[in-house]
């Protein structure tokens, strides 16, 4: 069993270039955070896009991915009109530019999702557009593609696994994880791989590689085919879900 680090207050916790070490959900993404390991600091939005370009990261809508600085949100009768110009998701689907906080850990593990499950996030953003209706704030659909995209976890089954796989989309959860905290529950979205021959092996870190971005484009698929108008998703403990894998 996993032993919890102690909760870490988010004003107190600095970079921690090797935090990849602190838990076995982090071993998803040291493929794309090992460039960062050398740094004494929070990689800042040059470096976050040096990432992206090399990784041709792109929205749902073709454009070419940019992490840039969020401004301070106004307030009064000013936020208002900043909500009409400024909305986070419209940015992103239509110039590509996604705020992003300097030295934010929730942040950048936003970014690091990109580079990891660049479909997946992309149909995320994609569906948060496509989901609006006149008149309502939010519908049920935004709502749930919020959950799943801040704390949700994908569940992996598959002929060739000899038990389910669990690996966290949502970046609130590692950033949790990272402050010492396993306690909350995720929401789950469950894909099966298909039964060929470089599906299914987490062992070797290039066959990895291959199946996660078969993960990304089935949990692509599952968010544009709106799966999230469902009524019903199950949710996992997260300090359960890494007990038996």
């Amino acid at each position: 069993m996993i032993e919890q680090s102690p909760k870490i207050s988010a004003t107190k916790l600095g970079w921690l270039p090797d935090f990849g070490a602190s838990h076995e959900a982090f071993q998803l993404l040291l493929d794309k955070s090992e460039r960062f390991i050398a740094n004494s600091d929070f990689p800042d939005h040059a470096a976050l896009n040096a990432m992206a370009s090399a990784l041709d990261l792109k929205t749902a809508s073709g454009l070419p991915l940019n992490f840039v600085a969020a401004k301070p949100k106004p307030r009064g009768p000013a936020r208002r009109r900043h909500k009409a110009t400024g909305d986070y998701e419209q940015r992103i689907y239509t110039l590509g530019e996604v705020s992003t906080r300097s030295r934010n850990w929730h942040d950048f593990f936003n970014a690091l999702m990109w580079a990891t499950f660049p479909r997946a996030k992309g149909a995320c953003n994609a569906r948060q557009i496509a989901a609006r209706l006149p008149g309502i704030v939010r519908t049920r659909e935004q709502d749930r593609l919020t959950m799943f995209d801040e704390g949700g976890i994908i569940t992996v089954t598959g002929p060739r696994l000899q038990s389910s796989q669990h690996l966290i989309f949502g970046h609130a959860i590692y950033e949790a994880i990272v402050k010492g905290d396993t306690s909350m529950r995720a929401i789950q979205l469950p894909v099966t791989l298909p039964d060929s021959a470089d599906s299914g092996d987490f062992s070797d870190h290039r066959t990895q590689q291959d199946v996660i971005k078969q993960v990304d484009e089935l949990v692509a698929n599952a968010i544009t085919g709106e799966i999230f108008t469902a009524d019903h998703f199950d949710s996992i403990k997260v300090s359960e879900a890494f007990v038996a894998q």
